[in-house]
């Protein structure tokens, strides 16, 4: 069953810590593909994936990675776009090493009690979650 069975119902409250220097108001910028962002982390998981502690600890490092990529995107102006029209990155240089493919699910931060190594997010709090 998935969170995002009609059956299957979740509640969440959460919380961020900022790394230093990060201001809160960068969330409040984002807010809209914040919560977007969650919802999708959330609904992807299956209930079962939730109902123990360590896949709480995957969800809060899937939520941070999500929020972390958000909050490094570079807002798209108009005169970003791409001579065809189109909003997709140019293609890499030739001489641009080539990216590692991501892995399914971040890992695990090398700070212990972090839900990430870096970006303004460093740590999830579940101030409440329950699904029922």
């Amino acid at each position: 069953m998935n969170l995002n069975d009609p059956g299957v119902y979740c509640r969440t409250e959460i919380a961020f810590g900022l790394a230093e220097g990060a201001k809160g108001t960068i969330i409040d910028e984002h807010e809209a593909a914040i919560r977007d962002a969650i919802n999708l982390c959330i609904i992807s998981k299956k209930q079962a994936d939730v109902n123990t502690a360590e896949g709480l600890k995957h969800l809060k490092r899937d939520i941070a990675a999500e929020v972390n990529k958000i909050l490094a995107e570079p807002e798209k102006k108009p005169e970003d776009a791409n001579a065809d029209g189109s909003d997709d990155p140019p293609p890499p240089k030739k001489d641009e090493k080539d990216a590692k493919a991501e892995p399914d699910k971040p890992a695990a931060p090398v700070h212990p009690e972090w839900d990430s190594d870096s970006g303004p997010v460093l740590k999830v709090y579940f101030s409440s979650f329950a699904t029922q």
